[in-house]
């Protein structure tokens, strides 16, 4: 069965560029409406099981539309659309619930991938931005940001694109900085970045799992993980 998708999109150009780059895939537009509020109007009555938002749209912009959406239903995924003129808005929109970001026009090699992102990510509460849960733990090395830090083997359950958690041996304090190295399956390969510890949880004796903010991630990085993260939720 293919996921129901609310599309805001009032040009009727960028509507078909939309069905065009979702043709044959798992999403179907089941209602298109011109503006926010008349998509979180009717939203009881669709229940999509995802909302392409845009990211301006009259007096309800993307992140007051999620304020309103999540008074709804708390684990509503949506994807704010957005073009050149309200990139500005992008942190806005991702800090009140967005799960991804879609660049209008519409690419055709694009639109799939942030929907499956989105469809397939989740919320955490010690977690600030949405992750998948892998379907395979990936193996993590790390170590403090010191010299003379020793490295260490974790591994990753579940990966975003802002943050992370590792599951470790030994207890790292929050706020603790790392220099982390993901070692994802080939084509894509080691990736490096840094990333500090945000909390901490005890799941077993001696065991603990960190949940980590990424943070200087460069653009050829974040990209890699981002078509990781994309093929692994398909499998999901």
């Amino acid at each position: 069965m293919a996921a129901k998708v609310v599309l805001v999109e009032p040009d009727p150009y960028e509507q078909e560029q939309f069905a065009n780059a979702i043709k044959g895939s798992a999403f179907e537009v089941c209602q298109v409406c011109e503006t926010n509020a008349e998509a979180i109007d009717g939203y009881d009555d669709t229940r999509p099981h995802l909302l392409v938002l845009r990211m301006v749209s009259g007096r309800l912009g993307a992140a007051a539309a999620l304020d309103r959406l999540r008074k709804k239903q708390r684990s509503v995924k949506v994807v704010a659309s957005y073009d050149v003129r309200s990139t500005h808005l992008l942190m806005a929109a991702y800090n009140h619930g967005a799960a991804a970001a879609i660049k209008r026009p519409f690419g055709r090699h694009r639109v799939v991938e942030k929907l499956t992102f989105a469809i397939a990510s989740e919320r955490h509460d010690r977690l600030n931005g949405p992750i998948v849960r892998l379907e395979h733990p990936v193996q993590v090395r790390y170590r403090g940001s010191g010299l003379l830090s020793r490295g260490r083997v974790g591994f990753c359950e579940r990966l975003g694109l802002t943050d992370m958690d590792l599951n470790v041996e030994k207890q790292i304090k929050p706020k603790t900085e790392l220099k982390l190295e993901l070692l994802l399956p080939p084509p894509t390969g080691p990736r490096r970045f840094a990333g500090v510890v945000e909390e901490a949880d005890m799941t077993r004796p001696k065991s603990w799992c960190l949940y980590i903010a990424l943070k200087s991630v460069p653009s050829p990085e974040r990209k890699a993980i981002e078509a990781f993260i994309v093929t692994a939720a398909k499998q999901v």
